[in-house]
């Protein structure tokens, strides 16, 4: 685990690019919620510039992405009549410690507790999740949790299901670099209970120099297993398949 170093890749021009190019005029102010571990994790909140709705449509990103990557999205669903919040998941942007949390599963937990604050407001309110890339692979798991019962819809935006499904091609090479026998070990510890090992990055994303305030460009073992799909695939499509049946 500790003797081969996990490699950087090469940083991806276009992605420095996109980075750097958000606009930030449209942000809204910084919200944030107490998690049950006392940690303060933030997000932004976008109210209909319409009628008010009682749906409310939460937004996760994608890897190593933050919630400003979502502000023109979330823009565009209040203007439609929707109200938005996106979310910075813990482990990115302004929600705690960049690249690592506590223990995995963390993430379902930090989830029930932004429902239980949000509906201090408005008991009543309904909500829509909308995942991208990474997000969206982790609302596969979370559709099928007790916390995923609490969301009227999931919505998967492009969703990365798992590094050996059809859809994950060359350019998920070129984007991150994984130190494959130190998941291997780590694995081997923790169906011992060992968390020993966990909070050691496993994996590194094609980030520049330019986009370190934006990004996180390491996440620890911990993160990676907890934001993201079932790393099984097929068992992600029988997960979804599953938890589809309630919306037919």
């Amino acid at each position: 685990m500790l003797a081969l170093p996990l490699r950087r890749p090469q940083p991806l021009d276009f992605i420095e690019q996109g980075a750097l190019a958000v606009d930030q005029s449209r942000l809204t102010s910084l919200s944030t919620f107490q998690a049950r571990n006392g940690i303060w994790l933030a997000y932004r909140y976008y109210h209909s510039t319409q009628d008010e709705s009682n749906k409310t449509i939460l937004i996760v990103h994608g890897s190593s992405a933050q919630l400003i990557q979502m502000t023109e999205l979330a823009n565009a669903l209040a203007a439609s009549g929707l109200t938005a919040i996106v979310l910075d998941i813990r482990g990115h942007g302004a929600s705690g410690q960049r690249g690592d949390i506590a223990y995995i599963r963390q993430l379902n937990y930090d989830l029930e507790d932004l429902l239980i604050e949000l509906r201090r407001t408005d008991p009543n309110q309904k909500f829509i999740l909308v995942g991208t890339s990474l997000g969206g692979g982790f609302f596969t798991h979370i559709s099928t949790t007790a916390v995923g019962q609490a969301f009227e819809r999931f919505i998967l935006l492009a969703p990365f299901l798992g590094p050996s499904t059809p859809t994950s091609g060359a350019s998920n090479k070129a984007w991150a670099s994984v130190n494959l026998p130190r998941i291997i070990g780590i694995t081997i510890r923790s169906q011992f209970k060992v968390t020993l090992g966990q909070s050691l990055p496993v994996i590194a994303f094609a980030n520049g120099a330019k986009t370190k305030r934006y990004v996180t460009s390491l996440y620890s073992y911990r993160l990676l297993f907890s934001f993201g799909p079932y790393f099984n695939w097929k068992k992600t499509i029988t997960a979804l398949a599953q938890s589809a049946k309630k919306y037919l």
